[in-house]
């Protein structure tokens, strides 16, 4: 008998053991015999192409966070604009409505999100931690109506850091915040960590009251959280960013976490690959047609702009990335005495624009392989930004220009 039970409790403890692990067949990591994930799920280096949507009106310049909304995006200017939402069409960028929040300015709105009842915008913008005025602003949908400016009030959220003890201003700190998203009851708030390239989450009720907010959790983002959504329909969540000099914008994909401990779960990196110094800031789901929607400020390259990814797989468990618009390539980079474009589809328009955002170059054609002679136009040696345009799609790269 005794002999028995010691085997089974044998048998107990590999049945307890093989629970955990890595689930995700598509890590390089995966265990047949996990029957649990306990998030160590490793993944190769993935990138992901944004396809251009449009560029924003001149009126959003900084749109610094996105949300959807009924079919549409809401979005925001940065710190120093006026205190407006706008509504653009998800198609192509253009505008539809101007809300005017009519109680509160602007002192530095970083990103946007809503519920079934409510819009919150995020005023937590503290890029040097010297900011003790930090608030939400909580808007009702249904005070939105058809015109196209509209005047609402807000109620506000305010809070502090229960961590933060000194305010001295700093460009190393740890108390930004420029992300955030609604999920039940609550708001969770992702900082943006100049100081040690993490991110931490903090838990906040959506009800007008006066918080003092800890932190739950933390994770090694090695960047800058910009913008965060949440997917109810899938629950996962997305995290926007850049590495520290702006350069590589990221998105993170969080899954298979436990409740709202979201860093319990996968969590799987995606470089953008079809340029490489834009200043990503927001981020939304669009739940019903599987899109990711992620915004973009003017840079000394681009406009403010809307991207978009087909999310019809999820990011996180895709194996290759099916986000390209189309494949296409740019070579030699760098270039001395010509560049050679191709692409799937038609190209009808070639941009080159120099760091001030000037067009150096611009020419109409009609080809899927063009070679262009960089004697065509006059240039200095330097980076540049190129821009692709066909018939149904837009995409650009940094380019590398230099005399021989």
């Amino acid at each position: 008998m005794k002999l028995i039970l010691t085997c089974l409790s044998f048998l107990c403890l590999q049945v307890l053991f093989a629970q955990s692990g890595c689930t995700d067949i598509q890590a390089t990591n995966f265990s047949s015999n996990a029957i649990q994930n306990d998030g160590s799920c490793i993944y190769t280096p993935s990138t992901a192409n944004f396809l251009l949507k449009g560029d924003l009106p001149s009126s959003i310049s900084e749109s610094s966070g996105i949300a959807y909304f009924n079919g549409d995006i809401l979005t925001h200017n940065d710190s120093g604009n006026n205190a407006e939402l706008f509504i653009i069409d998800s198609s192509n960028g253009n505008l539809k409505q101007t809300i005017i929040i009519d109680n509160y300015s602007n002192t530095d709105w970083e990103d946007i999100c809503t519920d079934a009842d409510y819009i919150y915008v995020g005023d937590f913008g503290n890029n040097e931690g010297s900011r003790q005025d930090l608030k939400i602003l909580k808007i009702k949908r249904s005070d939105i109506g058809s015109e196209s400016t509209i005047h609402v009030d807000a109620k506000a959220i305010h809070f502090s850091y229960a961590d933060q003890t000194s305010y001295i201003s700093s460009n190393t700190t740890n108390f930004d915040c420029e992300a955030f998203f609604s999920m039940g009851n609550y708001l969770y708030l992702f900082t943006k960590d100049s100081g040690d390239g993490k991110t931490r989450v903090y838990k906040i009720s959506t009800t007008p009251s006066t918080y003092i907010l800890s932190y739950y959790t933390e994770y090694a983002i090695n960047g800058l959280i910009t913008g965060a959504a949440y997917n109810a329909a899938t629950n996962e969540v997305a995290l926007i960013g850049y590495e520290l000099d702006k350069y590589s914008s990221f998105i993170w994909i969080l899954s298979d976490f436990e409740q709202d401990d979201f860093f319990t779960g996968n969590k799987r990196k995606f470089t953008a690959s079809n340029f490489h110094y834009w200043q990503t800031e927001g981020i939304a789901y669009d739940t019903i047609n599987n899109k990711i929607f992620i915004s973009s400020e003017t840079t000394i390259f681009l406009h403010a702009s809307l991207f978009v990814l087909d999310h019809t797989e999820s990011l996180a468990t895709a194996i290759q990335p099916a986000y390209t618009i189309s494949s296409h390539n740019i070579f030699p980079n760098p270039a001395t005495e010509h560049i050679r474009i191709t692409n799937s589809e038609p190209i009808t328009e070639i941009e080159i624009f120099d760091t001030m955002g000037r067009i150096i170059y611009k020419e109409s054609v009609s080809t899927n392989d063009y070679e262009l002679q960089l004697n065509h136009f006059d240039y200095t040696d330097g980076v540049y930004c190129i821009r692709i345009h066909g018939n149904n799609y837009q995409w650009q790269q940094s380019l590398i220009l230099k005399h021989e």
